[in-house]
């Protein structure tokens, strides 16, 4: 049957392909967003079940805000330390990625191209506590669809490369966006949409039009509104996955709950 560690790896990994948390990741979220008592139970009933060291991917990415939460309630617990871990570990990852990213960019605007921040990113910057709340791979940024192969054009002048063999023109086709890598912690992805090559032009329009100001050290960046970021951030979690994700409940709640949104709810039902 194999030692205890690789049956608990095979149960808590055997996830339901879809789109929706497991009945884990619902117990992990609470943990991570609930507050007082509610957070305390959720945490004593998710710990109970899991073995921390062998979570699944998903579940893996929540663990710097369940640290951030749990502590904050006054719990020293030591299944709290490899959260603590992976915490500090984001915390320094995430400052390098924007530390070598950010000229990119600001180069980008320098050529007259103008540039939104999406996703963890942008959800670092506006609703996050800390950079190390947020894991994330690379930094997405949208361009306006004409300034599409300019702005790759001018990457690739900064070493970065194309993760795909096929031109922009041809990948515009049939994506939505492209990787562009110059080393493990320098890392773009260029959209030109947010979410599919043949969605509505009236929306990538309105994205713009509601774009809003905000800033990392001297950069003055574009970001999208609160309501297209909570729209964004459900819409990629709600999308078929062959491991059921959960960070993006996260992302939406923190959307939520920030004193600056303001959610247009008739332009979500529009959409």
């Amino acid at each position: 049957m194999g030692d205890k560690a690789t049956i608990i790896a095979m149960e808590q990994n055997a996830l339901q392909p879809g789109s929706w948390p497991t009945e884990m990741q619902e117990l992990l979220l609470k943990a991570c967003l609930l507050e007082g008592s509610a957070a305390r139970d959720a945490w004593e009933k998710w710990k109970s079940r899991v073995d921390i060291d062998w979570i699944d991917e998903g579940s893996n990415r929540l663990l710097p805000l369940l640290y951030h939460n749990i502590s904050q309630l006054g719990i020293d617990d030591p299944v709290l330390t490899k959260a603590k871990g992976v915490y500090r570990y984001q915390l320094t990852k995430t400052h390098i990625m924007f530390h070598q990213v950010m000229p990119l960019v600001g180069k980008l605007q320098q050529e007259g191209i103008e540039v939104i921040l999406l996703k963890g990113s942008a959800f670092i910057l506006d609703y996050y506590e800390s950079f190390g709340l947020r894991p994330q791979l690379d930094i997405d940024i949208m361009v306006r669809p004409e300034n599409v192969n300019r702005a790759a054009e001018l990457l690739e002048q900064q070493g970065l490369l194309c993760e795909y063999q096929q031109s922009i023109d041809t990948l515009k086709r049939f994506r939505h966006s492209c990787g562009f890598s110059g080393g493990v912690e320098k890392r773009i992805d260029l959209h030109w949409n947010i979410l599919h090559p043949s969605s509505d032009t009236d929306t990538v329009t309105a994205i713009w039009e509601l774009a809003k100001v905000t800033s990392y050290q001297n950069y003055t960046l574009l970001t999208m509104s609160s309501t297209h970021h909570f729209l964004h951030s459900c819409i990629h979690g709600l999308r078929w996955n062959r491991h059921a994700p959960c960070r993006w409940v996260a992302d939406a709640m923190m959307v939520l709950r920030s004193p600056e949104s303001t959610i247009d709810w008739q332009l979500i039902n529009l959409m």
